[in-house]
């Protein structure tokens, strides 16, 4: 199986000639190229028995290298185990109008930092004000969608409850008690602010002279700014997994590559059915990422199993397979994919039903056939028993829309632009 550095030391030199990159993407494809190679040195290691001595290739130990990010998130997440408090935590997205990604693309630092900052300072004013109390968090930056669209957010770990303003008792509170709505509009406030502090001291100088960051948050202040908070589904414990594998993790992993040959392909899975596929070309591979992936892990709740069977098969052309000698659960997947997701039959009044932030993503292969999907669906709306269907949405790397299916769980169809 081919990994990363092998497709970066195939077509790293080629990439660059032919693309813009910066500094810090100039180090990353260094690495990555060097990582386990004789350009990278050797080191001496002793076995722990024998006391033989070996030689090993040295790692990069860049964050960007797939190869190298094992053991700094096992060790990350031991740690985040030790701090949990013995309290209900709550899962916290905070995610930013696409009108700002421009500052992302060409400002990146500056941006990102006012975003991770404006979060975190978000809970606690609103723990203050509302609920009385030092609140505290985990925040995690993430920036992309899982079709690799530009979506910068961030995610925070929060336990219910924090000591009063005095710092003499411990105030607990109920998950629901914490007010998305207020923290939506406390932290579009405060990163705007953050925002122009940094633009008036002359941190978005990359900016293209076209773009006026008054204008830019003249007009995001008048919309509608998005808060998830809700109870972390599984406990704390599953919340710092699911944090630690994106804390120390880069988006094109080594097992998401299925091929490399001959330096005229870089072969990649395939989660949907036909005509929802696209592969990418080994030029846009490097810079642009992977497929992503619909259908990987995890459980999908349902009420009536044999109804769901027929959207997973005829919507999704997905495999369903079932477990002899019971029928419950299925595993459904893709034909082309090793990956499989328990379909789980729940009594209705058991569901916890999630949000569009959990959703699976498949893709289709232009923007027309995403309309064609879209017109589709909508027709045929009834007869899938699809519960909601949501306008086509311009991303900014492509569109998408959102449909919830007959046991209203989430899912994106989209396409990528070229």
């Amino acid at each position: 199986m081919a990994d990363l550095g092998e497709i970066m030391r195939g077509e790293a030199a080629e990439y660059l000639r032919t693309h813009s990159a910066t500094p810090v993407q100039h180090k990353a494809i260094r690495a990555v190229t060097r990582c386990r190679t004789r350009e990278a040195g050797t080191v001496t290691l002793k076995c722990g028995q024998c006391d033989d001595s070996y030689r090993l290739f040295r790692s990069c130990r860049n964050c960007s290298c797939p190869s190298c990010q094992g053991e700094a998130r096992t060790k990350w997440l031991a740690a985040r185990f030790e701090e949990i408090l013995p309290v209900d935590y709550l899962h916290v997205v905070f995610s930013t109008p696409s009108e700002l990604n421009v500052l992302a693309r060409f400002c990146p630092r500056e941006f990102y930092d006012a975003l991770i900052r404006a979060a975190g300072q978000a809970v606690i004013d609103v723990g203050r004000t509302v609920l009385h109390a030092q609140l505290g968090c985990i925040n995690e930056l993430q920036t992309w969608t899982q079709l690799m669209a530009l979506d910068p957010h961030a995610h925070c770990a929060v336990p219910a409850g924090g000591f009063s303003e005095d710092g003499t008792r411990w105030i607990s509170f109920q998950p629901k008690d914490l007010p998305a709505a207020a923290l939506a509009k406390r932290f579009r406030s405060l990163l705007c602010r953050r925002i122009r502090k940094a633009a008036q001291q002359g941190k978005f100088k990359q900016l293209p002279s076209t773009i006026s960051v008054e204008q830019l948050l003249a007009k995001v202040r008048t919309l509608e700014w998005k808060v998830y908070a809700e109870p972390a589904f599984g406990g704390p414990q599953k919340l710092f997994e699911y944090l630690a594998r994106y804390a120390y993790r880069v988006a094109i992993t080594n097992d998401r590559i299925e091929s490399y040959e001959n330096r005229h392909k870089a072969g990649l899975p395939e989660h949907v059915a036909y005509p929802w596929k696209m592969k990418l070309t080994e030029g846009e591979f490097p810079g642009r990422g992977y497929l992503p992936q619909a259908m990987t892990h995890g459980t999908i709740e349902c009420v009536n199993l044999n109804a769901s069977v027929k959207f997973y098969r005829e919507v999704l052309g997905l495999d369903v397979i079932t477990h002899v000698p019971t029928i419950r659960p299925h595993d459904i997947k893709h034909p082309s994919t090793p990956w499989y997701v328990v379909s789980l039959e729940i009594p209705e009044r058991n569901r916890k039903y999630l949000t569009p932030l959990q959703r699976h993503t498949v893709t289709v292969q232009s923007p027309s056939a995403l309309v064609e999907a879209h017109k589709e669906l909508q027709i045929r709306r009834e007869e899938f028993g699809i519960t909601a269907i949501e306008a086509i949405a311009e991303l900014a790397d492509g569109q998408s829309f959102l449909l919830s299916d007959l046991d209203r769980n989430w899912w994106e169809i989209g396409c990528l632009s070229n």
